[in-house]
């Protein structure tokens, strides 16, 4: 195998794998996103059984709705005590 073909497969190489690495670096960040909602409409959508799972971190709540398993987030109003 001469140079030239040599240097022509290890920069098709180099393309194929950067075009592999953003395909999956686009892909993970699609599969990241949710809605936001604010904190009275996420406490409506529990009060009407609309959410199947919540977590909740510090202030941070994030959840599952029930009908299509699409996900949320909200941060959480503090209370302050009485």
């Amino acid at each position: 195998m001469n140079s030239t073909v040599k240097t022509v497969v290890f920069w098709l190489v180099i393309v194929f794998s950067a075009f592999l690495l953003w395909q999956v670096m686009k892909a993970g960040s699609a599969g990241q996103k949710d809605k936001e909602v604010n904190f009275s409409q996420f406490l409506t959508d529990v009060d009407q059984g609309n959410v199947k799972e919540v977590t909740i971190t510090a202030q941070e709540v994030r959840g599952k709705y029930r009908n299509d398993n699409s996900s949320f987030h909200t941060t959480a109003r503090r209370t302050i005590p009485t």
